[in-house]
């Protein structure tokens, strides 16, 4: 399966979108932006497989205030939630 259209049209999607994220966390300033990127895809990727197994959209949310969190880490901002 993983030679599968399906398969390689949403890695590149997931490889588009977390270098689109690298560049405008780069354009922001941010430190070490291609690693946060990735990071928060692995973030957001966690926070739906769970929040599906559960059917919980709480667990999104906590990815999101981990981001926020990890985003200010590397840019020293308190504006970013």
């Amino acid at each position: 399966m993983p030679g599968h259209p399906a398969v390689k049209a949403g890695a590149r999607h997931k490889q588009n979108f977390e270098t689109w994220l690298a560049g405008e966390l780069s354009g922001h300033g941010v430190d070490e932006p291609r690693t946060l990127a990735r990071e928060i895809v692995l973030l957001m990727d966690g926070a739906f497989s769970i929040m599906l197994i559960h059917r919980n959209p709480d667990y999104v949310e906590a990815a999101g205030h981990a981001a926020a969190t990890l985003v200010r880490a590397r840019s020293g901002s308190a504006t970013i939630r």
